[in-house]
């Protein structure tokens, strides 16, 4: 098992960086806020389950008034969406990769509740992930840095171009027209291709 361990620097590099960037989580703060150690399996689900719902909605709402100007409400929940963004991709990445090895390395214990609680809490993080970039695209079809047919604007279009960037890399109808609305689509497809895989 010790030999299974001495991995290579590389693996204790990355391990060591995405546990660092694990403590750049809204999960981490609301630990540190109410002071409390390992949250429950119930409030882990609770978080997830709260976070895709709240990608859902804001998706519907910002499809519905794409034709009007950017509030600084859908600004607030585009940042908040691009931490959880960000924070999702840093867990699944600590759960698949580094965690049963950190807890080798310490000579803990490694235990999940189940796999299957695992895929489920997965499945919810890629249907929260592909919500919030349909929302980005909203955002980013506003402030003229996607071209989108304004007839193809609504619910269903987004969700589907956003489900075709995390599964086919490529999207149907929307279109790139400065560099920002580039980078936005390239780190949707890398995202898209760590997630599906």
């Amino acid at each position: 098992m010790a030999e299974r361990m001495k991995e290579g620097w590389i693996v204790d590099f990355w391990s060591a960086v995405f546990g660092m960037l694990a403590k750049v989580s809204i999960f981490n703060l609301l630990r540190f806020i109410t002071r409390s150690g390992a949250p429950s399996y119930g409030f882990v689900e609770a978080y997830v389950l709260f976070h895709t719902l709240l990608a859902l909605i804001t998706l519907v709402i910002a499809s519905i008034n794409h034709s009007k100007p950017v509030s600084w409400l859908l600004v607030a929940l585009v940042l908040y969406g691009a931490v959880r963004v960000f924070e999702t991709v840093v867990y699944q990445i600590n759960v698949l990769l580094f965690d049963e090895y950190r807890a080798h390395k310490a000579k803990k214990e490694y235990k999940v509740r189940s796999f299957r609680r695992l895929v489920l809490l997965l499945l919810h993080n890629y249907l929260e992930v592909l919500c919030w970039f349909g929302v980005f695209y909203t955002f980013f079809y506003r402030s003229g840095d996607l071209t989108i047919p304004a007839q193809d604007i609504e619910f269903f279009t987004i969700f589907r171009e956003s489900l075709l960037m995390m599964i086919a890399f490529s999207p149907e109808r929307n279109e790139p027209t400065t560099s920002l609305g580039m980078a936005v689509i390239t780190i949707h497809s890398f995202i898209g291709i760590f997630m599906t895989v």
